[in-house]
């Protein structure tokens, strides 16, 4: 397995949205955050603090983490963003817009075609 700043799969490990992908993690695996740092063998505060986006995995943890998420089916690779939608998702995120900062992720997450298809369905709900 390759170090952490080196390439994981077409992009550098340091562009994957940790917080969401540990939420993906804990979503998918219907884990506690508690479970999930007994299984790291780390305090549960850890988990945490990736999750309000305070702090990341260090290098050890993220190599497990990317290998949990294979394992449940989860494409780390749609996580990775740039560094401009990173900085949008940390304005969003500073101003307590985290819902909306999850909605973003995801959309930048999925592919063309259901971009436009999750838009026409957000049209839809504003028009009723």
């Amino acid at each position: 397995m390759k170090q952490a700043g080196e390439e994981m799969g077409n992009f550098p490990d340091e562009m994957i949205d940790w917080k969401h992908l540990v939420r993906d993690i804990l979503d998918k695996s219907f884990m506690s955050q508690s479970e999930l740092a007994e299984r790291l063998k780390i305090s549960q505060q850890c988990i945490s603090t990736w999750l309000n986006g305070n702090r990341r995995p260090r290098p050890a943890i993220r190599k497990t983490l990317l290998a949990f998420s294979s394992g449940k089916g989860i494409e780390s690779s749609m996580l990775a963003i740039d560094p401009k939608t990173r900085e949008l998702l940390a304005f969003l995120d500073d101003r307590g817009s985290g819902e909306l900062s999850r909605i973003l992720s995801l959309y930048v997450s999925v592919p063309g075609k259901c971009r436009r298809k999750i838009l026409r369905f957000a049209e839809s709900l504003a028009r009723r």
